[in-house]
C-alpha cells in the first residue's frame, strides 16, 4: 500500500521543489525594506502612543474613586497591544529576510 496521499507528486525534481523560493522572488529591494520597517515603526508609535493616553485615562479614572471604569477604559489598550506586537513581528520578519537575500 502507498503512503502517496496526492495523485500527482507536487515535487517535481526535473525543475526543482515546489518548495524552494526562485532566486529572482527572493531578492529583496533594500529601498523596500526601509521604507517598510520605517511606516511599521511609525504605526507602532502611533498605536503605543494611544495606548499610553488610554492607560493615563483609567488612571485618572481610578484617582478619582472609579476604579472599575479605570479598568473598563484600561482594556481599550488591548487591541492597540495586539496590533502593535503584530506590526513589531512583521518588521522583524522582513529585516530577517532581507538580511538573508
Amino acid at each position: 500500500m502507498s503512503n502517496k496521499i496526492a495523485l500527482v507528486s507536487l515535487d517535481f525534481a526535473g525543475k526543482g521543489s515546489m518548495c524552494v523560493v526562485p532566486k529572482e522572488l527572493a531578492m529583496i529591494d533594500a529601498q523596500l525594506v526601509e521604507t517598510t520597517i520605517k511606516t511599521y515603526l511609525t504605526e507602532i508609535r502611533s498605536r503605543l502612543d494611544k495606548a499610553a493616553g488610554i492607560g493615563r485615562a483609567a488612571d485618572a479614572c481610578a484617582g478619582a474613586g472609579f476604579h472599575e471604569k479605570g479598568l473598563e477604559v484600561a482594556l481599550d489598550i488591548e487591541q492597540l497591544r495586539y496590533e502593535a506586537t503584530t506590526l513589531l513581528n512583521a518588521a522583524s520578519l522582513i529585516n530577517r529576510i532581507s538580511q538573508q537575500s
